[in-house]
């Protein structure tokens, strides 16, 4: 039996949470890096200046990633509504962690993050939209559309409560 022994760096379990962030978020390792850097950079400042939580300084180094996605996603596709449309269901049920994998990535971009942000990483929704920088009823309303999103592509016919059978009376 290994044993393990706690990091002595303060920063080590942010530093792989926010990895295992950009990861699921797609970025690849060379924009990892530089905004890896730029997030640990940050809370390492706040943590000396003693102005944040410890609580805020993990959201905050969580919005410097998304952030980065945002700006991207904002950059390569043309404006869209401020209302995404509703999410359609695919054609094919998709099952298994890969499928929810497959799924989440195929949400947009603000929704995505929001989902990855309260549901893998464990913020609170108001450190959440702080670090989005974004009013905490927005955010609910993307975290919403996410869950959403990811019921559509996730339902399955024996899932789908219209496919269901249903008993009839019989008289």
């Amino acid at each position: 039996m290994a044993v393990r022994f706690a990091s002595t760096d303060p920063h080590a379990d942010l530093e792989r949470g926010l990895r295992r962030f950009a990861q699921a978020l797609g970025l690849d390792p060379d924009q990892t890096e530089r905004a890896l850097g730029g997030a640990l950079r940050r809370a390492r400042r706040a943590e000396r200046d003693g102005l944040e939580s410890e609580e805020r300084l993990r959201a905050q180094a969580y919005g410097v990633l998304a952030r980065v996605i945002l700006d991207q996603a904002a950059r390569a596709a043309p404006a869209r509504p401020r209302l995404a449309p509703a999410p359609q269901a695919p054609g094919a049920p998709m099952r298994g962690a890969s499928a929810v994998r497959a799924a989440a990535a195929s949400l947009p971009p603000l929704e995505r993050i929001a989902l990855l942000l309260v549901a893998v990483e464990g913020l609170a929704y108001q450190d959440a939209a702080a670090a989005l920088d974004v009013s905490r009823a927005d955010f609910a309303a993307a975290l919403a559309r996410a869950r959403a999103g990811l019921a559509l592509r996730l339902r399955t016919p024996e899932r789908d409560p219209a496919r269901r059978p249903r008993l009839r009376l019989v008289r």
